[in-house]
């Protein structure tokens, strides 16, 4: 439950913490029992949080000794625009070194952020002009989705795409 930022089942707990559903929902039912956890039914399902945002905080820090607090950074990345954190990277003296190592994973995961959505974008529109039967509009989406980050899946679709269009020919 740490490492989500939201709630989660019992199911996706037992199979995170390689245990089975009915150990799982007894150690949960016991953090509820201590006001460690919280439960939200819905439907079927009950999705469970920590109670207290601050246990999480701690978790963190304490997890991840040498590395950047994974909290903070999402805090940057959501509250500055990249304008303002490369901004920011100028003003910082040379031997604030975990000042910039914050600001510099910020920036990172905005770049990573806008990329995904990027991706999402053309990946809908390649579908989309699949199912219209245009491959060659198709195959140039899937060539900038190459460029962009050249996953399995986007060469698979350039030769379903080819593939397709040497048969229609």
């Amino acid at each position: 439950m740490c490492d989500r930022a939201h709630a989660v089942t019992v199911k996706e707990i037992a199979q995170r913490c390689f245990m089975t559903h009915q150990t799982a929902s007894s150690q949960l039912k016991k953090l509820l029992e201590m006001s460690y956890v919280r439960s939200e039914p819905i439907g079927r399902e009950s999705y469970y949080e920590l109670r207290e945002p601050l246990m999480r905080f701690c978790l963190e820090v304490k997890k991840q000794r040498d590395e950047p607090i994974q909290l903070f950074v999402d805090f940057l990345r959501l509250w500055y625009t990249p304008e303002e954190l490369r901004q920011c990277l100028e003003l910082l003296p040379s031997n604030a070194g975990l000042e910039r190592k914050y600001v510099l994973q910020a920036l990172q995961a905005l770049k990573k952020e806008l990329t995904d959505q990027l991706v999402a974008v053309y990946w809908k529109d390649y579908v989309d002009y699949l199912k219209k039967g245009n491959c060659a509009y198709a195959l140039q989406l899937l060539e900038k989705i190459i460029a962009i980050r050249g996953h399995a899946d986007d060469w698979f679709g350039r030769g379903f795409c080819l593939c397709i269009s040497e048969k229609g020919q």
